[in-house]
């Protein structure tokens, strides 16, 4: 709930401080992404095994989660993922600004990612959250 949240607050205001939330961005993502593969994949230490690479973790369960095949055939989203988690990994929103251009698109397609996300994580998990 609380990544949803988050997730809300940056779309409802990102016109005015958008590059801080650049970070915000990735752990809302983040934090959607591991939700789905705890329910799938119980037996996992998503945290351990994946630190904060969420392309990883969509690469390998696309066959298992439908929704993350699709992200994997996106070369937007996967770039989109990468720029973010380079965005909260190093916090330097100057670096941050070159790894996200195009940020209308992107941001976008962060709206999308995170709609979807909910969506199958409630249908996995059987927990409204929306």
């Amino acid at each position: 709930m609380q990544h949803y949240r988050a997730a809300n607050k940056i779309i409802e205001s990102y016109e005015s401080y958008w590059v801080v939330y650049l970070p915000l961005m990735h752990m809302a993502l983040e934090l959607l992404i591991k939700s789905v593969i705890q329910h799938i994949d119980s037996d996992v230490d998503v945290k351990k095994k994946y630190l904060h690479n969420t392309s990883e973790i969509i690469n390998d369960y696309r066959d298992q989660v439908d929704l993350f095949d699709t992200f994997a055939n996106d070369t937007k989203a996967m770039e989109f993922l990468d720029g973010l988690k380079e965005a909260f990994l190093t916090l330097r929103y100057g670096n941050a600004l070159i790894q996200l251009t195009d940020f209308n698109d992107k941001w976008n397609l962060f709206k999308e990612m995170v709609k979807r996300l909910l969506v199958k994580f409630e249908s996995i998990s059987g927990i409204r959250i929306t």
